[in-house]
């Protein structure tokens, strides 16, 4: 296994020393990352990138995806073609909507990105950090500058999950009085996407507002879907180094979910829905006020307080997709309502020798989530209301507070070490009644079944990390770098509360274990950018549920039921190719191997779920500032959907997830200077593929991605 890693390798660096030869390159360099590292970098990728202010990265793998240099589907927000130049990144696109971002690495989960700690402009977007940390929100990809993603140790700086950190930063506004962006694409079945910015700076002044409109019938049959968004800034300069703004930003969707589908289904005809009246839905409202400051050349400060208000509903039928919708079958309606109120703050201070650098921080959380369930309005609308009494009403809280500091030491230009401690202390509680209720093939599905039950609990859990990470200038364009970070992920709510009448363990306790990385990153010639990490993931203390051999639980026992380890590399190549003065050719090529297995607990030997072994992507942009193509193929080997490996079931629900491959294709025309026009298709050779399978919400069964789409921009930017 080990000699198909290294072949695969050399063969990535054989292939495009083959084709570079020379490019631009730009040198970075950041306030508090300048004593970090100055580093060349081609475009389109940045490595060592910050993230938010007063922050360290060294010696940890990080990137900036740079969204203004690549030629992707940003109407769509097609996040195949956006993470293409990332290695190891994992998609699930079990909807076309890309109204959510479903990416993980490493053989994590990528449903709604909850492996990470997904966040915009450092403000926290998730739904329930802790309890319920899915990512409804994904901001359009036309207001948004670059994405970063931290793998290596972003627990430290950030919190919870083993993925790291995800920041989406948005376009800094104009130095302008006054500049307008506007984006409207059209495309298949019935896709239509409108964009307006506009920013702007007066005197001391800034601001920046955007609003979006989306809506498309879908490729699949009931899959349709509308959506609006938007979001207004204004920031004010206290003094030259020292800035404050305040932002409001809100969603509101109406999806129509067409379901999962049995093998036998999908095989007929992918676009089949058998669930014309599922919807899902999640609006929800942000606001965060920000500071940001250098009180001098060696202390930076930076500040947030953020608060979220969203639900997340959703109203189906539940069944599988071999049992048909006769037009009457009784739905039930998730309601989630969120309500979270965010504080943190940060700083970091460097010597006057810039040989030591300290960040530090603080944040205060806290979260509440109202769960309900119960049955659902009958017809076919998208309405989402509790008929009667919710056979399930509790109101789960949860508090932070957390400590975490870092420090960097640089012994000499060559050599730097980095150490970081995290404190982090949970509590969590669940208050309300729930009841069994009446089963889906019944006149009286999903009402109560018999009297509640009362549920009053709570808990507490302190978790301390630490971390080290050490980075080597081996020359001025190479760079070594290794680290090792303990990880954690908090019980989620359904883990730790027994609403489901699966008794909790009493010792269950959050996923603990670590992650480490060894790796390095070159750009030997202006021609060439080449990166490298290895990693090794454990994740211990897994939960699941179990049935005891001592027959104390014979419907089940939530605990800890065993651990994985994770371990592969990821590798990226780029180069760029001087045809003349004005023509390029930019090729890359992305590819990571990851082997997933679990080494304790019932199903030890077994892979991962949802853990391909390869994932690799190959890809160029060609042309001039005027006229530009692209292509990009996309190839995924086979995983399976549950961690019992089931080769397959009749319903679609579990069984492997074959190999993929997925072409995408685009060509710009820059028609004056301040109008471009894209031609955008998707899925270009129309493959049949489905990226995950679902026993519940949003299947159950498997769930395709899309075939072939096409789509017009025009974009208008003076």
């Amino acid at each position: 296994m080990l000699r198909k890693v290294y072949t695969g390798v050399g063969l990535l660096f054989a292939v495009t020393l083959m084709s570079a030869q020379q490019s631009d390159s730009v040198r970075y360099t950041t306030t508090s990352d300048s004593v970090v590292v100055t580093a060349d970098y081609l475009k389109v990728v940045q490595w060592n990138a910050r993230s938010i202010p007063a922050t360290i990265v060294a010696g940890r793998s990080a990137t900036r995806i740079l969204l203004n240099d690549i030629d992707a589907n940003t109407s769509a927000n097609s996040t195949r073609e956006i993470y293409a130049r990332t290695p190891g990144i994992h998609i699930w696109e079990f909807s076309g909507t890309g109204l959510q971002a479903n990416v993980a690495t490493r053989g994590l989960s990528a449903h709604r990105s909850s492996e990470f700690n997904v966040r915009y402009d450092g403000i926290d977007i998730a739904s329930d950090p802790y309890g319920y940390p899915e990512a409804h929100f994904t901001p359009p990809t036309e207001v948004i500058a670059s994405i970063d993603v931290i793998r290596g140790g972003g627990g430290i700086q950030y919190g919870p999950q083993f993925g790291g950190l995800l920041n989406y930063r948005s376009k800094p506004p104009s130095t302008e009085a006054f500049t307008p962006l506007i984006k409207i694409t059209g495309g298949s079945y019935g896709f239509f996407d409108g964009v307006g910015l506009a920013s702007g700076t007066i005197h001391a002044t800034s601001y920046n507002a955007w609003m979006q409109y989306r809506r498309a019938d879908g490729w699949r049959q009931n899959g349709g879907y509308e959506a609006l968004s938007g979001s207004a800034s204004v920031g004010y300069q206290l003094a030259t180094d020292h800035e404050i703004q305040l932002r409001y930003t809100g969603a509101w969707f109406v999806e129509h979910m067409p379901n999962g589908l049995s093998d036998a289904q999908f095989a007929t005809n992918p676009q089949l829905s058998v669930r014309p009246r599922d919807y899902f839905s999640a609006p929800r409202s942000m606001v965060d006020l920000r500071y940001h400051g250098f009180v001098s050349q060696h202390l930076e400060l930076f500040a947030t307080v953020s608060g979220l208000i969203g639900d997340r509903n959703s109203s189906s039928l539940t069944s599988v997709p071999t049992i048909p919708d006769s037009g009457t079958n009784p739905r039930r309606v998730n309601l989630d309502h969120f309500r979270n109120v965010i504080s943190e703050y940060r700083m970091a201070w460097s010597s006057m020798d810039r040989a030591m650098v300290i960040t530090g921080g603080l944040r205060l959380a806290a979260t509440s989530t109202l769960r309900q369930q119960g049955r659902g309005p009958d017809g076919s609308s998208a309405e989402m209301s509790v008929l009667q009494v919710p056979s399930l009403d509790i109101l789960f809280k949860t508090t932070d507070i957390s400590v975490f500091s870092e420090a960097m030491f640089t012994f000499s230009p060559e050599l730097s070490f980095t150490a970081g401690l995290r404190w982090q202390r949970l509590g969590s509680s669940a208050v309300g009644t729930y009841a069994s209720a009446y089963s889906a093939s019944t006149d009286s599905a999903f009402y109560p079944k018999g009297r509640p039950t009362s549920l009053n609990e709570q808990s507490t859990e302190s978790i301390p990390l630490a971390s080290f990470a050490v980075l080597i200038h081996v020359s001025p364009s190479t760079e070594l770098f290794a680290n090792i970070s303990q990880a954690y992920r908090p019980l989620l709510y359904a883990q730790q509360y027994p609403y489901d009448f699966i008794p909790v363990d009493k010792s269950i306790r959050s996923s603990h274990g670590f992650v480490s990385e060894l790796g390095f990153r070159t750009s030997p010639a202006y021609w060439l950018r080449a990166e490298c990490t290895f990693f090794f993931l454990h994740y211990g203390d897994r939960v699941g549920v179990i049935v005891p051999t001592d027959g104390s639980s014979p419907s089940g026992l939530r605990t800890n039921t065993g651990s994985s380890d994770h371990y592969g590399a990821e590798v990226g190549l780029s180069g760029s190719i001087p045809i003349s003065t004005s023509i390029d050719l930019q090729p890359y090529l992305t590819s990571s191997y990851t082997h997933a297995t679990y080494v304790r607990g019932p199903v030890v030997g077994n892979d991962v779920e949802n853990a391909p072994s390869w994932i690799s992507r190959l890809g160029f942009t060609f042309g001039s500032s005027i006229v530009r193509i692209g292509a990009s193929l996309s190839n995924v080997s086979s995983s399976y959907s549950d961690a019992s490996n089931t080769p397959s079931r009749p319903d679609g629900t579990l069984g492997t997830i074959p190999a993929y491959s997925v072409i995408d294709a685009r060509i710009s025309y820059q028609c004056t200077q301040w109008l471009r026009v894209q031609l955008n298709a998707n899925n270009i050779a129309n493959a049949a593929y489905f990226t995950t399978r679902m026993t519940a919400y949003p299947g159950p069964g498997l769930l395709p991605g899309e075939g072939r789409t096409i789509s017009l921009q025009l974009t208008y930017q003076p």
